[in-house]
């Protein structure tokens, strides 16, 4: 039902855009053109961000949605900012505005400059050892012989890389569980016998 919504407003805006554009050339009105191609940018941005939030909200925003929310967001407006810079160069270029031709090259410049910022934005929400991650690996704990948050706090130090843990072999992690029971066993295999122990001299139910 959302998605719905989001793309009838969306193609409204576009419908608009078209109505705005067709009177703009009717009477040759430079004003009228740019107001048509924000609208028509905006139905765009709407039809594609929006129903990508949407969806991606629908199936939780865990790190790795919110990394494509980012990413397709980046990429949807940047790429139509890159559109208005553009038409903006060569519409003063046409008409010889040396002023409009050098804001529009620095419009262009800066829209790249926020399509990497993005990016990289991006590309960082979904490294490391996210929410995810760490939560795959703790359903994966042996709960009964190992403490959870011991052995995840073992594994992100000894892999600061979630990808070199995943690259192990059976026989690697086995080795790997074999040195965490060092500090992350939930108890001393040999408590209970300590425990009951005898001490020289002293009663039995001392």
């Amino acid at each position: 039902m959302k998605i719905a919504i989001v793309t009838i407003l969306a193609l409204a805006l576009n419908f608009i855009a078209l109505k705005i554009k067709k009177n703009a050339k009717q009477n040759n009105d430079q004003g009228l053109k740019i107001v048509s191609t924000l609208f028509f940018i905006k139905g765009i941005v709407l039809l594609i961000v929006g129903n990508t939030y949407v969806i991606l909200r629908s199936k939780g925003l865990t790190g790795e949605n919110m990394h494509n929310l980012i990413l397709i967001s980046t990429i949807t407006i940047g790429l139509c900012l890159l559109i208005i810079g553009l038409n903006f160069l060569l519409q003063s270029k046409k008409s010889g505005f040396k002023l409009g031709m050098a804001g529009g090259a620095i419009w262009i410049l800066v829209v790249f400059g926020g399509i990497y910022g993005g990016l990289k934005i991006a590309s960082k929400m979904n490294s490391g050892w996210t929410q995810e991650k760490q939560k795959a690996i703790l359903n994966n704990v042996d709960n009964v012989k190992f403490k959870k948050l011991c052995y995840l706090e073992g594994v992100m130090k000894k892999f600061p890389d979630p990808a070199d843990y995943n690259k192990l072999n059976d026989k690697q992690k086995e080795e790997f569980n074999e040195s965490m029971e060092v500090d992350c066993l939930t108890c001393d295999p040999n408590f209970e016998e300590k425990a009951t122990q005898k001490v020289p001299g002293l009663p039995d139910d001392f």
